[in-house]
């Protein structure tokens, strides 16, 4: 359905991109890859640092397909893709922020309207078209910036690309069988940033020959490397 002329909308899409052609050495030295465009929808990747000995990786924790459809009448929709196929994939990280709570979950299992995982923030469709979201209107949003293409893609750089911390390990010992479980470890907020910075100064400080006490673990980590367990049907019911 058409609300807005997609010649309109292809106008204001073609200002975001070449926003982002501006950009583009400051997006790439933060891992953020556009894999293409076509008519209204984008495609983007988000390389975090793996750590993985003593060198890290660059991984894809994230990949995203913004749809610009009626931009900016409505919100751009943000679903996750598989970064081979386009098609539609859950990602293999959570998306970590700080609250007063503590860590914050925004990557919620399931939309009414898709049965897919979406990124619950301001200036995503799908959270302005979740019924429980109903008093927080996209039009309130509209002006502020939120519903932008290097607004969303800040968000989820900042929750699941940025703050890598390593890889979460499981062993399930069962009758006649050994499980191994894998899965990529985040930490909200400025945790995972400032343990690169502290890696880095020991490094330095190694190969001058100082030696830096052992820091501790800090709680945010240690609350994202308990288990992965799905949310239980109260929490659910709670939505985003």
């Amino acid at each position: 359905m058409n609300v807005v002329d997609p010649e309109v909308t292809r106008v204001k899409l073609k200002r975001e991109l070449e926003l982002w052609h501006e950009n583009e050495a400051t997006y790439r030295r933060r891992g953020w890859v556009l894999l293409g465009h076509r008519e209204l929808e984008v495609d983007i990747g988000f390389l975090g640092r793996l750590p993985l000995g003593a060198q890290p990786i660059p991984a894809m924790t994230a990949c995203v397909r913004l749809d610009f459809t009626n931009y900016d009448v409505w919100a751009p929709s943000v679903e996750f893709i598989n970064p081979f196929t386009g098609e539609y994939a859950t990602p293999p990280v959570q998306a970590l922020v700080d609250s007063d709570e503590g860590p914050r979950n925004l990557l919620v299992d399931s939309h009414p309207e898709t049965n897919r995982p979406f990124f619950c923030v301001p200036g995503v469709r799908q959270y302005h078209d979740h019924p429980q979201h109903s008093g927080d209107s996209w039009l309130l949003h509209r002006g502020t910036g939120d519903g932008r293409l290097a607004t969303i893609c800040d968000r989820i750089w900042r929750a699941m690309a940025r703050n890598l911390i390593g890889i979460h390990v499981e062993l399930q010992t069962l009758p006649d069988q050994l499980r191994v479980l894998l899965r990529v470890a985040n930490a909200p907020g400025e945790v995972a940033p400032a343990m690169w910075e502290q890696a880095l100064s020991a490094a330095q400080a190694g190969q001058a020959g100082n030696m830096l006490p052992v820091a501790q673990v800090p709680s945010q980590i240690l609350a994202a490397l308990g288990p992965a367990v799905p949310p239980s049907p109260s929490r659910q019911e709670e939505g985003p």
